[in-house]
């Protein structure tokens, strides 16, 4: 597979969310992150964002197939709004290829048209995720801790 093989488009409809969510728990479900997603949840998860009025999607499709994709929102904030990347995937088999990157080319470039200079990304702490981000210009946030409450009932999700 090359670059020329892959074309970006938003993800714009139902259809484009379905097929992107399949997409999406395959990744997920791969290494790093060996999760137990199904369709449905991932379908779920991207849905959450979709309906956001301030969406966007965009899809990474080769030979009809989605290969990869990225999903969040625009969100306010006290100084300037920034892009909270919600979800970042790459079909397993098709990583390694440059898809991530052209990507997140695609975000930055569509971003700058609608002023937006902030991305927001949280991932966890692999290499895989991480020099993937900073090959892309992000940093790390010096001094943040992310904070999660977690009840009794969940707490052993985490353990």
């Amino acid at each position: 597979m090359t670059p020329e093989d892959i074309q970006i488009k938003p993800i714009a409809t139902l259809d484009d969310l379905k097929k992107s969510a399949q997409t999406l728990a395959d990744a997920y479900n791969a290494e790093p992150c060996f999760g137990d997603w199904n369709d449905e949840e991932a379908l779920r998860r991207l849905k959450f964002s979709f309906d956001s009025p301030s969406f966007v999607g965009m899809m990474a499709i080769s030979q009809d197939m989605v290969v990869g994709g990225l999903a969040g929102n625009i969100e306010p904030d006290y100084a300037i709004d920034y892009f909270n990347l919600r979800d970042f995937f790459v079909f397993p088999e098709t990583r390694r290829n440059g898809i991530g990157t052209m990507l997140m080319d695609a975000l930055k470039a569509h971003l700058k048209t609608l002023e937006i200079k902030e991305i927001m990304a949280l991932t966890s702490k692999n290499d895989f995720g991480i020099n993937f981000y900073k090959e892309n210009d992000f940093g790390v946030i010096v001094g943040m801790r992310k904070m999660t409450y977690l009840s009794p009932e969940t707490a052993f999700l985490f353990e």
